[in-house]
């Protein structure tokens, strides 16, 4: 009588193809079994409530992109020194000039996929109270837990030039001295985890017109690798030369308020706004060391770019047409036009 129970599970199946229609790789149903169970029990009004689930992420389509077969191919030469030089257009010497280095169809690359790839997961926890504060107000708190403990990228441990599609930070087991000489800590650090108190108070419209939700998230820890797919941006774990433990820390500001709400005027005019103010997002410095691509010189996420905030205003006039309720409407998006730095 108390107790709600939503208990599920679900199994995804995940082929990835290159134009040739080859399979590159394959997720079955039973390599991503996930499953999701909720509770609710109620106390009088109030109630405690609870999840846990898994929830996967399909594997990019970028992957079929590197072993597309092409009849277009890429060549690289270089000048052998058997010819001289006497000053005309390096493009019009002959083939005798030049060595061929390679010749690679577009697309082909040289990558190879791990054959023990893993599937990629997030698994979250949340635990909740709300309270029921009188007919017209409730209010609750939430824990939310994530944590992701790999994703799927490049790496190149040799390195040679040809990467593994593999799952990182964990392929990044024996780290070799990277471009400053340390030996970066990577593999035992989780690719992403993310803990975060979130609070709300909601209100009813009641006798006052006057009805909104309100929001407030705390976050605990929200930490990642400076990554992702094809590695856009810091090139963390290319080879173990460019690896830097700097590129994990923080990923956003501890706070985050939002409040959404109208009051309805006489005539049934309503005005609606929408606002929300945060600590600032949060950046990492760092500098270009040419071969070496972009060095952090500080942990990620030291920095923060200040608070931000800004509102929306609406505003709603309805009317009856006959048989037919119409409404005139407008929106005025920030409103206060604030502007400071966002990145």
């Amino acid at each position: 009588g108390r107790l709600t129970l939503n208990l599920g599970l679900r199994a995804e199946t995940t082929e990835i193809f290159n134009n040739q229609g080859d399979s590159l790789l394959k997720f079955g149903f039973e390599d991503q079994i996930a499953p999701r169970l909720g509770f609710a029990y109620d106390l009088n009004g109030d109630s405690i409530r609870g999840s846990i689930g898994r929830f996967y992420s399909l594997a990019s389509n970028y992957i079929a992109d590197y072993f597309a077969v092409s009849t277009d191919h890429e060549q690289q030469w270089s000048w052998n020194g058997t010819c001289a030089v006497d000053g005309r257009d390096v493009w019009t010497y002959g083939d005798a000039c030049w060595e061929l280095d390679y010749d690679l169809p577009t697309g082909a690359g040289g990558h190879m996929i791990d054959p023990n790839l893993d599937p990629v997961y997030v698994d979250e926890v949340t635990l909740g109270y709300d309270h029921l504060i009188s007919d017209q107000f409730a209010g609750g708190v939430t824990f939310v837990w994530r944590e992701q403990d790999q994703a799927i990228d490049w790496y190149d441990p040799e390195p040679t030039g040809s990467y593994y599609i593999t799952n990182v930070p964990g392929a990044a087991g024996h780290p070799t001295p990277n471009y400053n000489g340390t030996f970066p800590d990577v593999a035992n650090k989780k690719y992403s985890e993310y803990q975060a108190l979130q609070f709300n108070i909601r209100k009813r419209a009641g006798n006052d017109n006057i009805q909104f939700i309100a929001n407030y998230t705390y976050v605990i820890k929200s930490r990642g690798w400076n990554t992702n797919w094809r590695n856009v941006g810091a090139f963390t774990f290319t080879i173990p030369e460019q690896m830097d433990a700097r590129w994990y820390g923080e990923t956003e500001s501890a706070h985050d308020f939002k409040i959404n709400g109208s009051y309805t005027m006489p005539w049934r005019t309503i005005f609606g706004m929408t606002a929300f103010w945060n600590s600032g997002n949060v950046y990492t410095p760092y500098t270009y060391e040419g071969g070496w691509g972009y060095v952090p010189l500080d942990q990620r996420g030291s920095l923060k770019v200040g608070n931000n905030w800004e509102a929306d205003v609406y505003l709603e006039q309805p009317f009856k047409l006959g048989p037919v309720t119409a409404a005139i409407y407008g929106n005025v998006f920030n409103v206060f036009n604030n502007q400071q730095p966002t990145a």
